[in-house]
């Protein structure tokens, strides 16, 4: 049932640039939930971060 197809190099590059997009969202996302715990622990510790 399923057709297979060639995709053309416009549209590979634009699933590779999709691809990035949501790799590089993704990496961010995982950073800022990390910073965010990192500053909730400090605090529960009585740490309060030098700034």
């Amino acid at each position: 049932m399923s057709e297979e197809y060639e995709l053309t190099q416009e549209q590979i590059k634009a699933r590779d640039r999709r691809s990035k997009a949501i790799g590089l969202g993704l990496l961010v996302f995982v950073v800022l939930v990390f910073v965010v715990t990192v500053f909730r622990k400090m605090q529960e510790l009585g740490l309060e971060p030098t700034g």
